[in-house]
């Protein structure tokens, strides 16, 4: 094959699209947690590389919901004794749900049904209507390997694109929220995940196209991809880390620069691939951990780095315990770096995350000791990563700062707390989910955590500045949280997934609880409330 030792290569060669094994479906549609759709019709659909379930609704007591709390619209929980962790939350255009993760065992979506073969794990994208009935469950299986989804974005149309990672080790699609302890990354490090792909559902569910990525760019330690995002013009964007060479084709690819690179690559429309761009140095180690298209040109990138890191003309030496960060803005048309920054201790177990604004872009992680991301410091109160606070900051088109914020606590977290979901509203409004242990100040409200990780969704102004909230406390003093998303429709409510161990009281009659609360196996909820929220819960 043809290398390049080079920072960035550009490209024009379509990828060959690969049939895919196909995996176990149930077809069927039952009871939800709350609710239902009165009428509907079922039915069914496969393709290569997964499975499809569908189906409508059944007759039942129609749209209102049971539970105490008036804020609550549906909720759902889903998991077996298996792994069950959701990665992903969208709505479509026509305000369907869009929810993906992995799962073990048995997933059930209020009656709608897929199933692995033994324990291992399969990666699941399903849609549900604005009443929470499952319209299709399609699942990835690749045989005997763990499958997991690590991120899925929308294509015109309401079409699916979606980042699956397998393995064969067990460990391959282990979840990042444990009890009891600190980590509480975004989504999951590799654990043995050692090929990736690019999946394609069409509205309905069914497969129409599987991309190949980066041949072996999992070896010496890398993550491979990590992230996908989409733009307007359904052209596709994917960032993650690799070592040795990056296969764009099988007859060329890119060069890492001597350690793990991290890296960002966009598919033109059409997906044949357009160029990509690799930041790295010998003996460093690198990895983009999340991505966003701005809709003003330009194509944003965030992670984290160890030790040594080169990008825009400039390295950086700075040690792993300091935790450093990058984030940069790249022009969506070559990958030119536009502007670039780094800062140290900016994660201490979430690694950040970004959402476009109308004039900018929005970061948010957790942090520890001191950070200054252009506006003066922020304190946390911890001193160490294990004892973090949330941050979020706004930078301008041109990278400059706009304005930064800390949520934290006046003392020492045994657990971590951060920010794991960064959204802006149609209004303009923020909404920040994310996980805490002990007190969270959102310098508006006092949370305190029931459990040893709670999870909370702020709404702040276009300033961050706080306007309500929503916590979804623990039922038990064991029960932790995990990986929060949050999503706002276009007709007012606001839908929030996570991983939890234990029990959880997300507001309806009874809490939901974890086939598995004594082991550390997680399993997932996805809920809808009304907006505003109210004060406090």
């Amino acid at each position: 094959m043809s290398t390049h030792g080079i920072s960035h290569l550009a490209l024009g060669t379509a990828f060959s699209v690969v049939s895919l094994v196909a995996c176990n479906g149930v077809t069927g549609l039952g009871d939800l947690e709350f609710n239902r759709d009165a009428t509907g019709t079922g039915g069914s659909t496969s393709s290569a590389g997964g499975s499809t379930s569908s189906a409508g609704g059944t007759g039942g007591e129609g749209g209102t919901v049971n539970g105490p709390d008036p804020d609550l619209v549906w909720g759902q929980r889903f998991g077996n004794e298996g792994e069950d962790y959701p990665t992903a939350l969208t709505y479509t255009s026509t305000g369907d749900l869009l929810l993906g993760g992995s799962f073990s065992g048995l997933l059930d979506l209020g009656g709608m049904t897929a199933e692995t073969t033994g324990f291992q794990n399969d990666a699941f994208i399903a849609r549900l209507s604005p009443a929470g009935a499952p319209l299709y469950i399609h699942s990835i299986d690749d045989g005997s390997l763990q499958d997991c989804l690590r991120d899925m974005d929308l294509l015109p149309s309401d079409r699916v694109i979606a980042l699956v990672g397998s393995g064969t080790s067990l460990n391959s699609c282990v979840a990042a929220n444990y009890p009891m302890q600190p980590s509480m990354a975004g989504g999951y490090f590799s654990y043995g995940l050692t090929a990736f792909k690019l999946v394609t559902l069409d509205a309905a569910g069914a497969q129409t196209d599987e991309k190949v990525l980066c041949g072996t760019c999992e070896e010496g330690g890398a993550e491979g991809p990590m992230a996908v995002a989409t733009d307007l013009q359904g052209n596709v964007f994917v960032g993650g880390s690799f070592s040795g060479i990056y296969l764009i084709n099988p007859n060329s690819g890119v060069q890492s620069q001597g350690g793990v690179d991290a890296f960002v690559m966009r598919y033109n429309s059409n997906g044949n691939p357009a160029w990509i761009r690799n930041f790295g140095i010998q003996d460093g180690y690198s990895v983009v951990t999340d991505v966003v298209s701005d809709g003003m040109g330009g194509v944003v990138i965030a992670g984290v780095f160890e030790d040594r890191f080169r990008i825009d003309g400039a390295t950086h030496d700075i040690p792993f315990s300091q935790r450093p960060i990058f984030v940069a803005r790249l022009d969506d048309d070559d990958g030119d770096v536009l502007w670039s920054h780094v800062f140290e201790r900016g994660w201490g177990g979430s690694t950040p995350h970004l959402s476009a604004a109308s004039d900018g872009v929005l970061m948010t992680g957790d942090f520890f000791g001191t950070v200054d991301f252009g506006g003066g410091a922020l304190q946390a109160t911890g001193q160490t990563p294990a004892t973090s606070d949330a941050y979020l900051v706004k930078f301008g088109i041109d990278g400059a700062h706009v304005w930064s914020r800390r949520y934290g606590d006046g003392d020492d977290q045994r657990l971590q707390q951060g920010g794991t979901s960064l959204v802006v509203e149609p209004s303009g409004n923020l909404l920040l989910g994310g996980a805490f242990g002990g007190t969270l100040d959102l310098d508006g409200a006092s949370l305190t955590a029931l459990g040893a990780r709670d999870a909370f969704i702020a709404r702040l102004d276009p300033a961050g500045a706080y306007l309500t909230h929503r916590h979804i406390p623990s039922a038990s003093d064991t029960t932790s949280q995990g990986d929060i998303l949050v999503v706002p429709s276009t007709t007012g409510r606001v839908a929030v997934t996570g991983a939890f161990i234990g029990a959880v009281d997300y507001g309806g009659e009874q809490p939901f609880e974890s086939e598995s609360p004594s082991s550390p196996v997680n399993d997932g909820f996805v809920v809808v409330y009304e907006e505003p929220f109210r004060e406090q819960h």
